[in-house]
């Protein structure tokens, strides 16, 4: 191809104007300059975060992003890792740099330190399990604006895309849950060191669980879900199996705990009455919800106050709306939670405000 060919604008049919053009239309919004302290519109600005997670997703799914976080390398050494096309390396790579999540000299591409932190066992959540469930939600799109129209919530079944998001809080479990969840509070950690009878209203995988378990060997832990997925590894002091949160057995548990799901309970008045049969006397409930106030002017000035809403909204609530009784959300504050303890005939009821993010409320049986 001549130099003169190479000038001409080629039109394809698949071609993606978005893409492309952002720049410029952003650009000729006149919010924004090509200066280093340029503003993008708010919209941009989003969407521009949009397409770096689906960066990210491809990176995970394709293993080019374990294999930029193993070390730098050019794009034909990161795409052997990844065993994947060099070229298509090249251009996820170039993506990456641009997005500021890798480094780029003389054809040498890193991970940047903010990378290699976020996705390392140092970060509050796994962030990989972030990556994934994001890139789940198409999978439940359809089903999930059928919901928001009708009012009828969405089963588990039709949840079970959103699976990937069931392991978000494992780094925070481990770095928590024990010297600040359990040992905030006087006598548990004492009583679990010496035998305890432990039960989990929705443990997912069991993250919480096995943390406990190895923690206290002479404790034992139950987790009751409707749809257990255990962890392969668990303890041999702890086990998942199938139950209804309001009907936990009435076995004289010392701990029964509940970690960021009671709203997605449809019937949580009815789950905290099974909780409160299930205790010895003086047994304790322990459950953590998102530490927001409930005051939506407020709470707006949290960072994280758009995830938990749009959380709330694909997910949480749905789950909550489909069967009878109360729905709550995970954005709503925890005002209904303490009232619900004390309707339940819990007292010393108690409320922490966790570094971690969570409200940990707490009642003694």
């Amino acid at each position: 191809m001549s130099g003169e060919e190479a000038d001409v604008p080629v039109a394809h049919p698949d071609h993606d104007p978005l893409g492309d053009r952002f720049a410029g239309q952003a650009l000729a919004c006149g919010s924004m300059s090509t200066t280093e302290d340029r503003h993008l519109p708010l919209f941009i600005e989003h969407v521009v975060g949009a397409y770096a997670v689906l960066l990210l997703g491809l990176g995970r799914r394709t293993g080019l992003l374990q294999g930029l976080l193993e070390g730098a390398g050019t794009a034909n050494e990161i795409a052997a890792r990844a065993n994947v096309d060099t070229r298509n390396a090249l251009e996820w790579l170039s993506g990456m740099a641009a997005a500021g999540y890798a480094e780029h000299q003389s054809g040498t591409f890193r991970a940047a330190e903010t990378t290699s932190m976020t996705f390392g066992p140092q970060f509050p959540v796994d962030a990989g399990a972030v990556v994934d469930g994001f890139m789940s939600i198409p999978q439940a799109y359809d089903s999930l604006v059928g919901a928001i129209r009708g009012g009828g919530g969405l089963s588990v079944e039709q949840l079970a895309p959103y699976g990937p998001f069931v392991g978000v809080n494992t780094p925070t479990y481990e770095m928590a849950l024990v010297d600040e969840w359990i040992g905030g509070l006087p006598g548990l950690r004492e009583k679990l060191d010496a035998g305890a009878s432990v039960a989990e209203l929705a443990p997912g995988n069991g993250a919480a669980a096995a943390v406990l378990g190895r923690a206290f060997p002479a404790s034992t832990f139950i987790g009751f879900d409707i749809h257990p997925r255990p962890l392969p590894d668990l303890p041999g002091n702890v086990r998942i199996e199938p139950g209804d949160a309001r009907k936990v057995p009435a076995d004289g548990f010392d701990l029964v705990y509940v970690f960021d799901s009671l709203h997605h309970m449809n019937d949580p008045d009815a789950v905290l009455a099974s909780v409160r049969r299930a205790l010895t006397p003086n047994g304790v409930v322990l459950v953590a919800e998102n530490d927001f106030t409930g005051n939506l002017d407020e709470d707006v000035a949290n960072p994280f106050s758009t995830i938990a809403y749009t959380s709330s909204l694909m997910y949480c609530l749905q789950e909550a709306l489909h069967g009878p009784g109360d729905a709550h959300t995970c954005a709503e504050g925890v005002a209904w939670l303490v009232d619900g303890l004390a309707t339940a005939g819990f007292h010393d009821v108690q409320v922490r405000h966790s570094p971690t993010g969570y409200a940990l409320v707490s009642g003694v049986a």
